[in-house]
């Protein structure tokens, strides 16, 4: 019995042994598509082992129909993050009330893409119909944290109740400048001012532009025929900036004079520089036509050497794509000796323009995503706001587009017939709603390699021109986000100030005629003015 006991016992421990044994081998393929540590030893669960699935709306406005799913930009980033996404294209003609329709209803899509307004952001939020952020957000994805902060309007929306329903669409990650301004300028016929004998620098008050386009208009450089030659051309909003501004830097505002709250456009400063606009416009330096633009036109006069200016965007994108386009329709003229950029100043020598929030737009979020969609899409954010991401939005697949040795990239892609880098958008649809994802084109641009070094550097000047010699107005949050009543249904909009100035500059008699506006809309505005004071005023 002794022996029999023992002989169990060593047969019990053996199979112990090799239980044991069986349990360490099966364990590798328990966790078989999990990747190691960096030791080989402790196996990392893969966090993006099961496929996420979700809805996106984006502005589609050439490759709607297009399988953008089928290309390169959109399977790196699916496979990346084991993921794959249905657009809901959009236009700029329903983009805003499809936007409301669709949150209203509790049938928007899981990420969409929203034109900020405020007051509807706090409507939305009460309502429970956006989802916010988790708490831990800035811990959890650091790299959007990091783009978030680049705007003070992320800071400003969270006051509502601590919690942030929306993630703003940033312009500008790599800012050029301590602070940023606004992007326009003035695009001149050099050649045409050197007939004239005029020679301007970066920088030249708006009396100086004004010479030069009477010279233009009056010597006919371009040998369009008496009366036939513009000084310059551009929209009523950007005319408006150029000739009224530098007279009041809140003509369209709401602004506070020694504590107190007055409207822009009724003060005296305002006319004094409608009546200077209105000067320039019968003199004929304004292009008499410039009230009827509802597109581009101002461009297209410029590029046909009909107009000797244009006031217009100059992003370095802005930029290289006004300089195309101008070599496009004039390819027996030098673009080098042809065009010249200047930044207009106003008789006191200093830039009159805005500083900027740094966002245009935001993304809201479905109040029913489950909390495992939640953070494979902000995964996909906080990747999307990482210099390696921007490259693959911005400039494609490396070894394909374009290759880097060192600090210097090389751009690789295919070439259209005049012999310029293809957009990224011909070669891969996804980059439609890719690059408008959450750090907008503008910030690229001025890195892109693409684009000549002397044209970013031009767009870099032009920046630290208008911040060194600005007298910047600086974004009142306080109005620019009030919800009073009276505010949100009575303030008159920037494009009906900007429309009763152009009324007033075609008028007979431009004074009395924008008198009469002020004076109609008057009552209406000191009331929005009493409810500013009465609840922004300590």
């Amino acid at each position: 019995m002794k022996k029999l006991f023992a002989i169990i016992c060593v047969l019990a421990m053996v199979l112990a042994l090799v239980g044991c044994q069986a349990n360490d081998t099966d364990k590798p393929s328990q966790t078989a598509s999990a990747p190691a540590d960096a030791q080989g030893e402790t196996p990392v669960e893969n966090p993006y082992a099961k496929k996420v699935d979700f809805t996106m709306s984006s502005i589609i406005l050439q490759t709607e129909g297009l399988p953008y799913e089928e290309d390169a930009l959109y399977q790196t980033l699916s496979q990346k993050f084991n993921l794959d996404y249905e657009l809901y294209p959009l236009n700029w003609n329903n983009w805003q009330e499809k936007t409301r329709i669709w949150i209203s209803s509790g049938d928007m899509p899981d990420v969409t893409f929203w034109n900020f307004n405020y007051v509807d952001y706090i409507s939305y939020a009460k309502q429970g119909l956006i989802k916010a952020l988790p708490e831990d957000y800035a811990t959890k994805y650091p790299n959007l944290e990091a783009c978030l902060k680049k705007t003070p309007v992320t800071e400003y929306v969270k006051k509502y109740d601590g919690n942030l329903y929306c993630i703003p669409k940033v312009v500008y990650m790599d800012l050029p400048t301590d602070v940023l301004v606004d992007h326009i300028m003035i695009y001149y016929r050099k050649d045409w001012a050197k007939q004239v004998g005029i020679e301007l620098g970066s920088t030249a008050t708006y009396e100086e532009i004004a010479d030069m386009a009477k010279a233009f208009v009056e010597k006919d450089p371009g040998g369009n025929g008496a009366g036939n030659t513009i000084g310059i051309s551009s929209t009523p909003q950007m005319l408006s900036h150029m000739f009224v501004k530098p007279f009041n830097n809140n003509y369209i505002y709401y602004h506070k004079v020694d504590g107190k709250y007055v409207w822009g456009p009724g003060e005296a400063s305002t006319l004094e520089g409608i009546l200077k606009m209105d000067e320039y416009y019968n003199a004929g330096i304004i292009d008499r036509d410039f009230y009827a633009y509802k597109g581009n036109e101002y461009r297209s006069k410029f590029y046909a050497g009909l107009a000797g200016m244009m006031y217009d965007y100059g992003t370095a994108s802005n930029f290289n794509h006004r300089i195309s386009e101008f070599s496009r329709q004039n390819p027996d003229l030098d673009v080098d000796e042809c065009l010249g950029y200047v930044v207009p100043l106003g008789t006191d020598g200093k830039y009159h323009g805005d500083e900027s929030m740094n966002f245009w737009s935001a993304s809201l979020f479905n109040p029913s995503i489950d909390d495992e969609k939640f953070s494979r899409i902000l995964d996909l954010f906080d990747y999307a706001s990482t210099k390696e991401a921007q490259m693959l939005i911005n400039l494609g697949i490396e070894g394909e587009d374009y290759t880097v040795d060192g600090d210097e990239i090389t751009i690789t892609r295919e070439k259209n017939e005049n012999g310029e880098f293809k957009p990224l958008i011909e070669l891969y649809p996804s980059n439609e709603c890719l690059y408008t994802f959450q750090i907008l084109p503008d910030n690229f641009s001025l890195l892109d390699p693409s684009i000549p070094q002397w044209q970013r550097d031009t767009v870099i000047k032009m920046f630290q021109d208008k911040v060194e010699m600005g007298d910047n107005r600086k974004v009142d949050f306080d109005v620019e986000f009030f919800t009073g009543e009276v505010y949100t249904k009575t303030k008159l909009t920037n494009e009906q100030i900007i429309d009763a100035i152009t009324a007033a500059v075609l008028s007979d008699d431009t004074a009395a005629e924008w008198n009469t506006w002020v004076d109609e809309n008057r009552a209406t505005q000191d009331a929005v003015l009493q409810e500013l004071n009465e609840n922004l005023n300590d």
